[in-house]
């Protein structure tokens, strides 16, 4: 164990809806190298979403350092110790890492995607896994005096991406390290199709949002990429093509069946992105203009 890992009370947040899961992942946590002084886990009774969860397991914690893990999250041996010694090597408000997926279908769309294979600071997209991540409290609570919450309570899914892009705009140091927990979601074809239907919302929150976030690189995407300003006919063009059309490339599955569920699930991603877009439209709902 680093001898930097004493300076720290380290507090571990877990949203539940009291998944099988849980006392896995409880139980890995018993096991680690530098054991939590704190776990917290927050049963999301009424269904308010895990924002809300987190929100109130921060409000409680008595840690300067908060890990946060979901109920299907499960940590290896070194996770916390790793966690530790990378926000106290790179001075950094926060650290987050990845996933490595127990289920071949979920592991195969993973891998479609262009993850860091190193640490990398300040990073674009790849930062903001909120089942795997850790960060300073202060730095926590500096945004919540700033805008009155942490992790935004009217963004259901992809909160944890809009937190690190707002963390990022004023200024905190975040680093992405290699340290993935094994992650247990199975998800059956109609609960895959209904998850992304959802994550379609979540990055319409964040398409709504995209201009509030100042002087940082918002990653890859057929929708903010930078090089697709300048020529939004090329944006659209490609979200149609690759989204509603495509994906085209079977070849990234083992089973055609696999290509097949992703392709719809594509679909819905879609669907759900132009429902809740359209949806805002109506209402009039406009960017937050607390980071103006």
């Amino acid at each position: 164990m680093n001898a930097e890992s004493n300076n720290h009370f380290v507090t571990v947040i877990i949203p539940t809806i009291n998944r099988n899961s849980l006392p896995i992942v409880l139980e890995a946590l018993k096991n680690q190298t530098r054991k939590p002084d704190e776990i917290i886990v927050k049963e999301d009774k009424q269904h308010l979403g895990v924002s809300v969860m987190r929100n109130e397991g921060i409000e409680n914690s008595k840690g300067d350092l908060i890990a946060f893990l979901d109920d299907d999250n499960v940590p290896g041996k070194e996770w916390l110790e790793t966690f530790v010694g990378e926000i106290d090597r790179h001075n950094a408000d926060g650290v987050s890492s990845n996933y490595s997926e127990e289920d071949q279908f979920l592991d195969e769309i993973r891998q479609r995607r262009n993850y860091p294979k190193e640490v990398v600071i300040n990073p674009n997209g790849f930062f903001g896994i909120g089942g795997n991540c850790m960060y300073r409290k202060a730095s926590l609570e500096e945004c919540k005096r700033q805008d009155t919450f942490t992790f935004d309570p009217k963004i259901k899914i992809t909160q944890d991406v809009e937190l690190a892009w707002r963390m990022r705009s004023r200024g905190f140091k975040l680093v992405y390290v290699i340290n993935n927990v094994r992650h247990l979601k199975r998800l059956k074809p109609i609960a895959f199709i209904k998850f992304q239907f959802l994550r379609g919302t979540g990055i319409s929150n964040l398409y709504i949002l995209r201009n509030t976030y100042r002087n940082i690189d918002l990653g890859p995407s057929l929708l903010w990429n930078d090089s697709t300003k300048k020529n939004p006919m090329k944006k659209w063009f490609n979200v149609i093509w690759y989204r509603i059309i495509g994906p085209f490339d079977y070849k990234s599955f083992s089973k055609f069946r696999y290509f097949i569920l992703f392709w719809i699930g594509e679909k819905a991603k879609a669907l759900g992105f132009l429902f809740d877009l359209f949806s805002a439209k109506v209402s009039g709902k406009k960017p937050s203009g607390r980071l103006r």
